[in-house]
């Protein structure tokens, strides 16, 4: 299955951007089935990945911890038994780079076993990370070509960023800002996507040169 890996730098929204894709995305009751479907599964890479670690980690996730004396063999059965159970169709893994904190023999069995989990549930796989990513997952061709690479760049003394400037200091003036964060039930990544949006509808307005003259003294 076709996957994705998008890097950038600490602080750059990677990590608000995975949250914001899961929010659309959530899991649901199914009724008929008895069961519950997941069909966007986050993760965060341990700092000393390990095959075992790893389905580990995904059995916590979804709430069937595994029998720590299990076999490395019967607990990649059974959590690919739930995977499958749960409905899953993508894997997102966040700070992908800490492969490369682990041994030469268990980053290969790490891409291996994304290659794996990929082919065997027919999932796609989305990795995070820094610059660094790149280098783990280029580790292994295969898995490398799958990969569809997008980096977030930093943000630059351009006109774009002087939009943002600009749709920032109206919408705090107007009170669009404090209004929504006076909200009683209003959600963080709420927040962010109704201020940013606001921000760039703002900055889009061909007043709104003339709306920040007038308010800076």
């Amino acid at each position: 299955m076709a996957s994705v890996a998008i890097y950038a730098d600490s602080g750059m929204g990677k990590t608000m951007l995975m949250q914001h894709f899961l929010d659309q995305h959530k899991a649901a009751f199914d009724r008929t089935a008895g069961i519950e479907r997941i069909p966007v599964l986050s993760m965060q890479m341990v700092s000393r990945p390990s095959e075992k670690r790893f389905y580990t980690q995904i059995m916590d996730i979804i709430g069937a911890p595994p029998n720590p004396r299990i076999s490395l063999v019967d607990l990649e059965v059974v959590a690919l038994r739930m995977l499958k159970h749960i409905d899953l169709k993508m894997l997102l893994i966040d700070e992908a780079h800490n492969i490369l904190a682990a041994t030469y023999n268990e980053q290969r069995a790490m891409l291996n076993l994304l290659r794996f989990i990929s082919n065997e549930l027919r999932v796609s796989v989305v990795c995070f990370g820094v610059a660094d990513a790149k280098e783990a997952i280029s580790g292994d061709a295969q898995l490398a070509r799958r990969f569809q690479e997008y980096a977030l760049p930093r943000w630059k003394a351009d006109e774009e960023f002087q939009g943002l400037v600009i749709g920032v200091r109206v919408t705090y003036r107007s009170g669009g800002l404090r209004s929504c964060l006076r909200g009683p039930k209003t959600r963080p990544s709420s927040i962010r996507r109704h201020h940013f949006s606001h921000c760039r509808n703002v900055a889009r307005s061909p007043n709104c040169g003339d709306t920040v003259r007038t308010g800076v003294h």
